[in-house]
């Protein structure tokens, strides 16, 4: 078994075409089933832009940028799973 991240995205600019109650249930069944087959080793649902910032590190200097304005794409969270290969994750 390999662990593999999948990051969540999404565009803040476009509608989500769906209601958001619905995409909490889709996220929610889908943790279920990831627990359920013992492949989920973490999740979590990180910030909206606007609350959160990036950390950066290079040659020993930090650079702290955001909060964003929610006018583009932006990591909403993330799963680790374990699967066989790629296609399993």
């Amino acid at each position: 078994m390999s662990s593999y991240l999948l990051i969540l995205r999404r565009d803040q600019t476009r509608d989500l075409g769906l209601p958001m109650e619905e995409m909490f249930t889709r996220f929610k069944d889908f943790t279920l089933s990831l627990q359920q087959r013992g492949a989920l080793k973490a999740f979590e649902r990180l910030k909206p832009g606007a609350e959160g910032t990036t950390v950066r590190s290079r040659n020993g200097s930090a650079t702290i940028e955001g909060p964003y304005d929610g006018s583009g794409e932006s990591v909403i969270g993330f799963y680790l799973v374990d699967a066989g290969d790629e296609a399993g994750a």
